[in-house]
């Protein structure tokens, strides 16, 4: 599935933390990048989509933790990590409209059936009625 996520972060004003940014990571920006996608694959990786979707509370708390975590000893806080969209894969689109489709054709055929059976049961009373009234009409002899 296709994660789009935003991850806010600031480095913490302190001396110890402006430099821990500059030296204790290479570049923080592409660490944080990178951390990120990585945990949520981790987090992601084995959910469904209809169990993902609605967890998106719980996974951007999970997000945020797991990069709380490595970030503090660069210097950096995470401020706020969110995940922006879910994308389900296009195979997945793909089966479940075709699924749709064959759900509304069989819908569809009911219907059609339910309806010919119905025509067919007029005909059959309008047949009945005509012969009753041609019977009453011209009574046996």
């Amino acid at each position: 599935m296709g994660v789009d996520a935003v991850v806010f972060y600031r480095i913490k004003p302190d001396e110890i933390s402006v430099k821990a940014s500059q030296y204790a990571v290479a570049s923080f920006a592409a660490q944080i990048d990178t951390l990120a996608r990585t945990v949520l694959r981790d987090i992601i990786g084995g959910m469904d989509m209809s169990v993902a979707n609605p967890s998106r509370p719980i996974i951007n708390a999970s997000l945020k933790t797991a990069l709380d975590e490595q970030t503090e000893k660069w210097g950096i806080e995470i401020v706020r990590a969110e995940i922006k969209d879910l994308k389900p894969p296009i195979e997945l689109i793909i089966s479940m409209e075709s699924v749709l489709k064959a759900d509304n054709d069989r819908q569809a055929a009911e219907k059609t059936a339910i309806a010919q059976a119905t025509l067919a049961g007029g005909q059959k009373n309008a047949a009945i009625q005509v012969a009753e009234g041609q019977k009453q009409a011209h009574p046996a002899r």
